[in-house]
Parts: C-alpha cells; sequence; structure tokens
C-alpha cells in the first residue's frame, strides 16, 4: 500500500486543501444550524427541521449551478461569485436577528457554500487520475475538517454568549478562502466544452462520433451508477443527524451546557478526521471500494443507532468515534466510484452529482425525522437510523454482486 505523498500533490490540490480549510474554519451559520435555530431564536423542533431540511433542499440548485458554471465559466470566478455572495447573506444574518429574515438567508447561505463543493472536487479531478485521486480527496476532506475542529472549538467556548462575533469570523473566512483559491488553482484558462457541441472527433474511417451524452443518459444506461447513488442519500440521511437530531437530544440532557458539550462532541469528529484521515487511508488503500463504503454504512448506522439505547456522555463519545470513521472512509471513495465514470468534459456536473445525491439526504433527513421527533421522540431517531442502515446495507450487496455478475 502506498503512503499519501503530500509533497507530490498537484499544486491545485493544495489550494482546495488552504481554501476549504479557511471555509470550514468559520463555518457557524450551517454546521450549528439547528442550534441556533432552536437554541437562539427559539423555533420547535419541527419548525427547525423545516428550515434545516430548506437549507439541504436549497444547496441542490446551488450544487448544480456550481458544477455547470465550474464547467462553462472556469474554477476560480466561479468560487469567487458564491463565496461573495455568501459573505453577503452572513453579513445580513449579524445585523438582523429575526424568525421571518434570518432563516431566509440560512437558506441562501446554504444555496451559495454548496455551489463550492463541485467547484473544489472538480478542480481535483481535473488534477489527478486513478492514482492519487481518492488521495487527494482525503487531503481535501482533511484540511476541511482541521477547520471544522477549530470552528467547533469556538462554539465550545463561545457560541452561548459571543455567536454574533463568530458569524464576524466566519466572513473574514469566507474572504480569505477566495483569496487562497485565486492565488493556488490556475484552471480558468483550461474550460472544457460543457455542451460538447462543435467539438467533432472523427474515428478511424473519418465517420463522425455522436456527441457526448448528459449526465442523465450516463445515469440510465448505467443503473449500478444509479443504485449507488441511492446508496449515497441513504448514508447521508442517516449522517446528517449528527448536526440536526444530535443537538436536539443534548439540549434536551444537558440544558445550558448543550453548546458547549455539542461542540466538544464535533471537536472530537473534526479531530478524528483530520488527524486519522492519512492513516486509515493508508490502512484501506487497494481494497474493494464498495467493501469499503459497505462497511462504513454499517459504522454510521452502528454509531448513530447506539443512541437508542443511551444517550450518557460516554455513548456520546463511542458514537462520534463509529460515525467518524465511517465518514473518513466513506467520503473519498465514494466520490472516487462516481468520479470513475465521468468523462472529461463533464467533470463539473460529475462533482456536481456527488453532492446532489448526499445533499438529498441532507435535505430529507431533518424533514424526516423532525416529524419523528413531534410525533414521538427524540429517542426514536436512533431507531430509525438503524432501520435506514438495514436498506442501504441490502443496495450496496445488490450493487456488489450485480458487478461480480457482470464481471465474469
Amino acid at each position: 500500500m502506498k503512503k499519501m505523498k503530500r509533497s507530490n500533490m498537484p499544486r491545485a490540490v493544495w489550494g482546495v486543501f488552504w481554501a476549504f480549510l479557511a471555509v470550514s474554519a468559520g463555518n457557524y451559520v450551517s454546521q450549528f444550524m439547528a442550534l441556533y435555530l432552536t437554541g437562539k431564536l427559539g423555533l420547535g423542533a419541527s419548525y427547525s427541521g423545516i428550515i434545516v431540511s430548506l437549507a439541504g433542499i436549497a444547496s441542490l440548485p446551488g450544487i448544480i449551478l456550481g458544477g455547470r458554471l465550474s464547467d462553462s465559466w472556469g474554477r476560480k470566478k466561479t468560487f469567487t461569485l458564491f463565496q461573495a455572495m455568501a459573505i453577503v447573506v452572513t453579513v445580513v444574518i449579524i445585523l438582523v436577528e429575526d424568525k421571518v429574515v434570518t432563516p431566509v438567508m440560512i437558506i441562501l447561505n446554504s444555496l451559495f457554500i454548496s455551489a463550492i463543493y463541485p467547484v473544489c472536487n472538480a478542480t481535483i479531478f481535473e488534477v489527478t487520475d486513478e492514482e492519487n485521486r481518492s488521495d487527494s480527496l482525503a487531503l481535501f476532506m482533511m484540511g476541511m475538517y482541521i477547520g471544522y475542529m477549530l470552528s467547533d472549538l469556538g462554539c465550545a467556548i463561545g457560541f452561548a454568549k459571543y455567536y454574533r462575533l463568530l458569524y464576524v469570523w466566519e466572513v473574514i473566512m469566507k474572504a480569505l478562502s477566495i483569496c487562497i483559491f485565486n492565488l493556488a488553482v490556475k484552471l480558468d484558462g483550461e474550460k472544457v466544452n460543457a455542451q460538447g457541441v462543435e467539438k467533432k472527433q472523427w474515428d478511424e474511417q473519418g465517420t463522425e462520433r455522436k456527441r457526448e451524452k448528459g449526465l442523465a443518459y450516463i445515469l440510465f444506461k448505467n443503473p449500478t451508477l444509479l443504485l449507488f447513488s441511492i446508496s449515497c442519500c441513504l448514508f447521508s440521511m442517516v449522517y446528517t443527524q449528527s448536526s440536526y437530531a444530535l443537538p436536539i437530544q443534548m439540549n434536551s440532557t444537558f440544558g445550558e451546557k448543550r453548546s458547549f458539550y455539542y461542540g466538544i462532541i464535533m471537536i472530537i469528529n473534526a479531530f478524528l478526521i483530520a488527524t486519522e484521515t492519512q492513516w486509515i487511508n493508508k490502512l484501506v488503500k487497494g481494497r474493494d471500494t464498495l467493501n469499503l463504503i459497505l462497511f462504513a454504512t454499517i459504522l454510521v448506522g452502528g454509531g448513530m443507532g447506539m443512541l437508542y439505547f443511551s444517550s450518557g456522555l460516554p455513548f456520546y463519545i463511542t458514537s462520534v468515534m463509529l460515525w467518524s470513521v465511517a465518514y473518513i472512509i466513506d467520503t473519498p471513495y465514494a466520490a472516487a466510484y462516481i468520479g470513475g465514470y465521468a468523462p472529461k468534459n463533464m467533470l463539473g456536473r460529475f462533482a456536481s452529482w456527488i453532492k446532489i445525491v448526499t445533499g438529498a439526504g441532507y435535505a430529507l433527513g431533518p424533514i424526516l425525522f423532525g416529524y419523528i421527533i413531534e410525533q414521538t421522540n427524540i429517542q426514536n431517531v436512533w431507531r430509525y437510523c438503524i432501520w435506514i442502515t438495514v436498506l442501504n446495507v441490502i443496495f450496496l450487496i445488490g450493487i456488489k454482486v450485480r458487478e461480480t455478475l457482470r464481471s465474469k
């Protein structure tokens, strides 16, 4: 197994690493959305669940726009545009705290932030190959969670009393990320023709080939990819409870200390991802991708599901360790699996598709589990996480069987 050689990573990969470290180091509006809506604005679990879900739904057009503009307009311009718009709505959140205006701004912030994910993924896809792609995606994720570790520390220390100052810090970090990305990434001159039109390719007999088909056509022709996309959605539906149901449960368990304890749990999450990504990536490198994703699925279901049996602090700590490792394994390998289907002129749109299928889980999860909380109690959320995980395992086994039959 090869070790991740950081010194050999392309310049653009390091640009994405540092830019997203800055983004996540100031990620308070998105990361602590549920805590802010219920704790500061005083919204109920069901209503806050709708807002969180709308933020997830709003991320979908952002992802699509980010991927499309990344292919046609250029990586740097697209990143700069959406980060600048995210800065504007964050400033409004700082200046105006209202039960109508603030949720709208939070939803818009989600849309703009989501648009830069496919830009970063497409940048990595373009400068890497099969040999170093998963390593580069793991490095990107590691930078993201080093930043999250810093923002979680800020939450634990100051979110209860100084959340507005933390939002000011978010504005500064977003501006810094624009500078880093524009200085480090040099891909705007290498735009890809997103339409595939006017580019005629000829085979050896001189006959014109058909133009590249769209993403929908590729999904239709590859049902395995479509099934895998559903699996990614189910995984994220369970994982997103770390940012929705978990802080709500900790709110009822720990009262005034909820933000401190939740910040500690998320620091553990970010610390594990930031420090163990390289080691775990080295440990699993070369193994079957679907087997790794199946293992990660079981881990995230077990980590969330165990909270059904107890909500004491030791269970929270054990839980966060399990779903953090699951995320470390799943994220780069799921992205690399989907990216392996991408034609060269559709890197941005396939990067968007990765975020669409995971974003669908983030959008549906809070609506579903917010309803469960309102109708029953917070404890039942974790039982449903187990059931969804079982369904996901069945999907992945089906994909594995289909691939095995096709290879014979």
